[in-house]
């Protein structure tokens, strides 16, 4: 099974404000369980900038709850320019979310 893990976030963005962590595994958000990165991405459609969710997390074995408050996409042309530098893009929409 591929699970949702914190990869990769921005210092200064939602998933560092809400206190999500490398190596986080979402396992829900809002009560939706949370198996894939499809899954992930089906869930995150319900929300728009400035909402908030719930969501569940797994670190260091322990499951936590942590309160998102949802920012804004990445801008694909930004992402696109630090693919092209070798840099890094800013993880899986606004809370840097990755396959683990």
């Amino acid at each position: 099974m591929q699970q949702s893990a914190v990869g990769q976030k921005d210092p200064g963005g939602a998933a560092a404000a809400a206190g999500l962590q490398v190596g986080d595994v979402i396992t829900r958000i809002d009560g939706t369980e949370i198996r894939t990165m499809t899954d992930l991405s089906a869930a995150k459609k319900s929300y728009t900038a400035g909402d908030t969710a719930r969501f569940t997390v797994v670190r260091g074995g322990q499951s936590l709850q942590i309160t998102v408050t949802w920012g804004a996409e990445p801008d694909p042309a930004a992402s696109a320019s630090q693919n092209a530098q070798g840099q890094a893009p800013g993880g899986y929409g606004p809370y840097g979310a990755c396959s683990a």
